[in-house]
């Protein structure tokens, strides 16, 4: 796995093994997607455009750009499909809309300008309609916004200022519901099904559910470093760390896979 700062799209970028506790490897073989002149934060993978066989790979940039990458048959093809004022930071796929049709793009970020954990943040949905690209403002935050997960029909994303928010598409635009104050700034969310986990730069990892009508926050692991990226393949959470440290966390416990010396800014379990 990479953890420099990116201005292509490569696939695949897995580590192979890693909860099976196989030794890692590099993949076999890696393709270049796409390439770009400018650092490529987070990318998602999704059936966005149903005209089109297969899954298509969505990736944002520093720029503020949100990239759709797909194959053709013959090659890959990548065009910018929105230009959003602020730096991008990640993005999702999923039915963050059902009155929509299809799947959304979800991407969180910088409301303009360039990453500052101090400036304000924002979430953008974008959609693929038979008319072209739509986008939406779901969310502008006091300070930036860094994780971004789609659940049970709407949104859940997390920020600094240790803030998190559920986001539900209204008849009258999108509904914001503050969730809870984090034990540490917000830069990672994945869905769980039943739940959301969150990942904190206090190295915090929490598992947020609601339970009659209120959230409910439930630490899951702690390390001594923030968590950057998560992934899940329903059965264990993947996180990368600003340690370099790569950490796969059970019901049972959790167990560093992979170590290096740079800042994990990508994690992938499957």
């Amino acid at each position: 796995m990479s953890t420099l700062s990116l201005s292509s799209v490569a696939l695949p970028a897995v580590l192979l093994g890693a909860c099976a506790g196989a030794p890692l490897r590099q993949p076999d073989q890696v393709e270049i997607a796409a390439e770009t002149e400018v650092t490529i934060g987070g990318c998602a993978v999704g059936d966005i455009d149903p005209n089109q066989p297969g899954d298509e790979i969505v990736a944002v940039s520093s720029d503020g750009a949100v990239h759709l990458v797909s194959w053709n048959g013959n090659g890959w093809q990548h065009q910018v499909v929105h230009q959003c004022r602020g730096e991008q930071i990640q993005v999702t796929i999923g039915d963050a809309d059902p009155n929509r049709p299809g799947l959304e793009v979800v991407t969180v970020g910088m409301a303009e300008g360039p990453e500052d954990p101090s400036g304000a943040g924002a979430v953008w949905v974008h959609g693929l309609e038979s008319d072209g690209w739509w986008v939406e403002q779901a969310l502008g935050a006091e300070r930036l916004v860094h994780g971004v997960a789609v659940h049970d029909g709407g949104i859940v994303a997390a920020g600094f200022g240790a803030s998190a928010w559920r986001l539900v598409r209204g008849e009258k635009g999108w509904n914001v519901e503050d969730i809870s104050d984090l034990p540490g700034d917000g830069k990672a969310v994945v869905d769980l099904g039943d739940s959301v986990a969150i990942g904190c730069t206090d190295g915090s990892l929490v598992r947020v559910r609601r339970r009659q009508g209120l959230w409910r926050l439930n630490l899951m692991d702690k390390q001594d470093s923030g968590r950057s990226r998560l992934d899940t393949d329903g059965t264990a959470i993947l996180t990368a760390n600003d340690d370099g440290s790569l950490v796969v966390v059970r019901e049972d416990g959790s167990r560093e896979v992979y170590r290096e010396s740079q800042k994990l800014r990508g994690a992938v379990l499957g």
